[in-house]
């Protein structure tokens, strides 16, 4: 079916609407000053994480997404299920 436009996942509209939501530009304004690529190079360093590129089994979640939840956590003192919220 050429021409017509694919079909968002849930997942994919979820992320459009957390742009628009005060907490989605909190994120993006995170995602703007923390330095990403350092703390992974360094959490892979030290061998806290370990991608799991082209190998067997479940992907690992971004390293970002991990350090992402910590800050969160701590910023807003939130429990382990308030965090996976």
């Amino acid at each position: 079916m050429q021409g017509q436009e694919q079909q968002m996942s849930f997942a994919e509209y979820e992320l459009s609407l957390q742009r628009t939501t005060p907490m989605g530009q909190f994120l993006e304004q995170m995602g703007e000053l923390v330095p990403w690529e350092e703390i992974e190079r360094k959490c892979i360093e030290v061998g806290v994480y370990k991608p799991n590129r082209g190998q067997q089994g479940r992907p690992s979640y971004p390293c970002r997404v991990l350090v992402g939840s910590l800050f969160l956590q701590a910023w807003y003192a939130l429990s382990d299920p308030q965090t996976e919220e």
